[in-house]
């Protein structure tokens, strides 16, 4: 990953500039903080983050830690299934690894619970909206483009009364969760590469 960073032209300008406003790893932002990134600082965060993702290999991917909130998630997606919702994930993917790092850490970590239906990775997520389909999402504006035909519940401090809300307000029969950020700690994972250059 490393070396990755070190052979590519705009990774290395990137981490130049980070490096060069002595920004930290540990002040990094959060993905939907950096959707709305106007500060320079901000900007170069959203680059070097950005580079790091699409030059990250599949094991990177396969590796990546689960989220705090993994266990919570997932009782909360058992309870319902267990009331007739079908759970899968949806996540964009960056480069082709991570298409194939992304399903490896599904096989390993979430096909064993038995709770999930599918694990998509496509960009297109706002065509599984639906009337009857909600969407947690860590970020607001993958939230606002699926809400345009479906329902979605922002992955925040609320998301779990949040998302009752909706299943009790609405015929959800299909809920999809992102792993990026909810199921998945990339921020911390990001985190990681940075301090180790």
């Amino acid at each position: 990953m490393l070396q990755a960073i070190q052979d590519s032209k705009s990774a290395r300008r990137y981490l130049k500039k980070y490096n060069d406003m002595c920004l930290s790893a540990e002040s990094l932002p959060t993905a939907n903080a950096l959707d709305n990134a106007e500060s320079d600082e901000a900007k170069t965060y959203k680059r070097l983050a950005s580079a790091i993702l699409r030059l990250a290999n599949r094991s990177w991917w396969e590796n990546a830690p689960k989220s705090d909130e993994f266990d919570n998630i997932i009782n909360f997606a058992r309870m319902c299934k267990n009331n007739g919702i079908e759970i899968s994930i949806l996540s964009s993917p960056f480069e082709e690894e991570s298409i194939e790092g992304k399903l490896e850490w599904c096989r390993a970590h979430l096909e064993p619970l038995c709770i999930f239906s599918r694990f998509h990775i496509r960009r297109d997520k706002d065509t599984f909206a639906s009337s009857s389909s909600m969407l947690l999402d860590d970020r607001a504006k993958v939230c606002s483009n699926f809400k345009g035909n479906g329902h979605s519940v922002l992955f925040d401090s609320l998301w779990e009364a949040n998302a009752l809300s909706v299943i009790n307000n609405n015929d959800i029969t299909h809920m999809y969760i992102d792993l990026d950020g909810v199921l998945v700690n990339t921020h911390k994972h990001i985190m990681q590469i940075m301090k180790s250059l």
